[in-house]
């Protein structure tokens, strides 16, 4: 059986800010860097055989914390990085909602319908995360691998696991 643990990066500058970040960098705040020190106490005593992680410096970030208790190499993979926003990013979500305010009320109440000119689809990004776990578990069967990545990306993965629909990805899962 291969076991995969899904762990999303700690807290940055930008969610404090809220501030759209999509595939731009923003470091992890004070508090990220904890929670990334909570998850490593927390999984200290499991077995990981591989660890994979968004090429993002948050979340590579935020799997050396977890690592320090591990002897592993950690592979940084880009399909692993967060739903790329293009004019959004750097912007604040207040903002896109005003300036752009269908595609800011698909993106949270119906993901299938978001479609900004120069960004990732939600479903082209849910294509690209489940692509790449596939590859992973291909190259990877039976052991136990850490992933780390990023909110929107886990999300999507989760919601094509559990046979969702993807105006219902912000709804906590099942």
């Amino acid at each position: 059986m291969t076991t995969i643990h899904l762990i999303r990066h700690g807290q940055t500058n930008w969610n404090l800010e809220k501030r759209i970040q999509g595939q731009t960098e923003s470091e992890l705040t004070e508090l990220g860097r904890q929670q990334a020190r909570d998850v490593a106490l927390a999984l200290k005593d499991v077995n990981f055989d591989k660890a994979y992680s968004s090429s993002s410096v948050r979340a590579h970030d935020t799997a050396k914390h977890i690592l320090e208790h591990h002897d592993l190499e950690l592979s940084l993979d880009d399909q692993l990085r967060e739903i790329f926003l293009g004019p959004w990013e750097g912007n604040l979500y207040d903002e896109m909602k005003v300036t752009h305010p269908e595609e800011h009320q698909h993106f949270w109440e119906d993901p299938s319908k978001f479609n900004l000119s120069g960004a990732e689809s939600f479903y082209d990004t849910q294509t690209r995360a489940i692509d790449a776990l596939e590859a992973i578990i291909e190259k990877e069967k039976g052991k136990t691998i850490l992933i780390v990545s990023h909110g929107v990306w886990i999300k999507l993965l989760l919601a094509k696991i559990e046979e969702r629909h993807l105006q219902d990805l912000w709804l906590p899962p099942k």
